[in-house]
């Protein structure tokens, strides 16, 4: 891997190889390496550069950081290669130059397809605020993106369904809630219900999803409708077990929704304010063990 071009101040590892070099970086800076899916049915190499600068973008906002840059290590085959390289740039450079951002790009050697990301941002100067009983949850980004990843490797799908969802998936989510450093959740492979959960259980709280309320990207729902279910829906109902349930009146497709892992799912906030975004549920004290309980609707 060429070496990349960073300031001296401390070390850090990488924990994916075959990049585990130690790089130095200025104080007050934090690498945070990120555990990036991509999508296996886009047709630019630029695509996937694009989201995987959202992706870097949305995981420091979830933990109320400033970022700074995205320092990229990639692998790839022979057989295009280059094509490789230059794609997966322009298409993070397109994205980070929004927002001024630097890029530390690496290539590594030949071999098999691999893209190691980390995000450099600006260390909490503060401990985050939990999240509270009575506040709502708001999503950043609608779901069903793996349902139409799922309809895509079925020949179901159509084209201006995944050029609708790619094209709103390059721009990151809003900030979190104004005036408050709160802690978010970035919805990804656990799906809405995990990120739901996982925020919930920080404060050691219930959370109930409004079924009603679900935002969903065009055509998502259609499929799920004739039996388009990605595998992602039964693992992640396994991973969550008992600490997820459906309540009675709930449609399998709603389920399915919230269950399903999201290759650009956005952020999950928890406030007491309107914020920018979909309401989809809300933080309640627990009875028990926090669980997550999808609703009929979020007043039941």
């Amino acid at each position: 891997m060429s070496r990349l071009r960073l300031p001296l101040a401390f070390q850090w590892r990488s924990l994916s190889a075959p990049f585990a070099k130690p790089v130095l970086l200025p104080r007050g800076i934090e690498r945070t390496p990120i555990l990036l899916t991509l999508p296996p049915m886009v047709e630019q190499l630029e695509t996937y550069g694009r989201l995987a600068a959202v992706r870097c973008i949305e995981a420091a906002r979830a933990q109320q950081r400033v970022p700074v840059g995205v320092a990229v290590g990639l692998r790839c085959p022979r057989d295009g290669r280059q094509g490789w390289i230059n794609g997966i740039r322009r298409g993070l450079e397109d994205v980070l130059g929004r927002f001024g951002l630097e890029l530390d790009f690496g290539v590594a050697e030949e071999g098999p397809l691999l893209l190691t990301l980390a995000v450099e941002a600006k260390a909490r100067p503060k401990a985050l605020s939990l999240p509270r009983a009575g506040q709502k949850l708001w999503l950043t980004r609608p779901l069903g993106s793996d349902v139409l990843v799922e309809a895509f490797h079925r020949q179901v799908r159509t084209a201006s369904q995944t050029r609708q969802w790619l094209e709103k998936s390059d721009h990151p989510g809003p900030p979190g809630p104004r005036g408050e450093r709160v802690l978010g959740s970035q919805v990804g492979l656990q799906g809405l219900a995990g990120a739901a959960l996982s925020l919930a259980l920080s404060a050691e709280l219930d959370v109930v999803l409004d079924a009603g309320a679900l935002p969903a990207w065009p055509g998502a729902l259609e499929h799920l409708f004739a039996g388009v279910q990605p595998l992602s829906c039964e693992l992640n109902a396994r991973i969550l077990g008992r600490r997820f349930l459906v309540t009675r009146g709930v449609s399998e497709r709603a389920a399915q929704l919230a269950l399903a892992s999201e290759w650009t799912g956005g952020i999950l906030w928890a406030s007491d304010r309107t914020e920018k975004g979909v309401c989809v549920g809300q933080l309640r004290k627990p009875r028990h063990k926090p669980v997550a309980r999808l609703l009929r609707a979020l007043q039941a």
